[in-house]
């Protein structure tokens, strides 16, 4: 069984013989499920808390496509409450676009650190969710889309207008193509989540995010097959109302045959070191701070 050091070197050896390419560099920001490992309630559960790698906070991912003559862009996969301990330890200062899955708190609850973002690149962020995601976005954070907000300091100048967050926000549609600023191309899959529906994202046909889901319609599965990497949810060993267990989805990754595949969103069943000795070698369990190179 290949470690995750392992993993992400031979990842990256692969890379360097070809110059020039696009080349997409992802950090896992967390992998854990809505409360957390540990959380209030449960604590530790299953997992060693003596290894660190159980340690999760809430799932987020954090995307840099990097081009020969371009400046790198870096998209932002939801912000969930853990947002600015995640930026603070990655050392992130710069997002370009932000694509939303869906708006349970764990995946949006950090919106309200954009700010910080917006202030160190004096511009507003881009960012892009299915209609239903969008509205209740807005109704959460309303005095951030609100069409007049009151600026309290009357003595503000031009630098300051990123006293709340700045993003412009773009309803989408499933299983329809959109490009960010013509560096990439994002394909938006339908996702069954409970009673809601969730976004997964494709990029550029090598890259897939799918998160929160206990069921996946016909055409979302066959948009999933063959991917260079597919970061998928895998929340628990036990069954679940909104989540496929971890069976049904070792079940799954074996039809879709991506070269790669990572396991976040996961809950306090799931223990580092039981998933890395029993999964199979082209999958692994994900950790706060991974990073992969594809």
């Amino acid at each position: 069984m290949k470690s995750p050091k392992s993993f992400n070197a031979n990842w990256q050896e692969e890379g360097k013989e070809e110059v020039g390419r696009k080349v997409y560099k992802i950090t896992i920001l967390g992998c854990g499920g809505s409360i957390g490992v540990p959380s209030i309630e449960r604590g530790w559960e299953d997992c060693n808390p003596n290894n660190p790698k159980n340690a999760r906070s809430r799932t987020s991912a954090y995307l840099s496509i990097c081009e020969e003559g371009q400046p790198d862009y870096h998209v932002l996969f939801d912000v969930g409450p853990d947002f600015r301990a995640q930026a603070l330890r990655e050392n992130i200062k710069a997002v370009d676009s932000i694509l939303f899955t869906h708006a349970h708190a764990d995946h949006i609850l950090g919106i309200d650190e954009i700010r910080s973002i917006n202030r160190i690149m004096q511009k507003e962020i881009d960012a892009y969710g299915a209609a239903q995601t969008n509205a209740v976005i807005k109704q959460t954070f309303h005095y951030v889309f609100a069409e007049r907000a009151i600026n309290y300091n009357p003595d503000a100048t031009v630098d300051d207008i990123f006293f709340r967050p700045r993003i412009n926000l773009h309803d989408i549609e499933y299983h329809n193509e959109f490009s960010l600023e013509n560096r990439t191309q994002v394909y938006p899959v339908k996702q069954i989540h409970g009673r809601i529906e969730t976004t997964g994202f494709i990029i550029d046909n090598k890259i897939g995010y799918a998160t929160d889901f206990v069921y996946l319609p016909q055409e979302t599965i066959e948009k999933y097959k063959n991917l260079d990497l597919l970061m998928v949810s895998a929340f628990t060993t036990r069954k679940h109302s909104s989540h496929m267990k971890l069976a049904e989805v070792l079940e799954l990754l074996e039809y879709l045959n991506p070269k790669r595949a990572v396991l976040i969103h996961m809950g306090a069943t799931m223990d580092y070191d039981t998933l890395l000795k029993t999964l199979p070698n082209n999958i692994i369990p994900a950790y706060d701070g991974l990073k992969i190179e594809v």
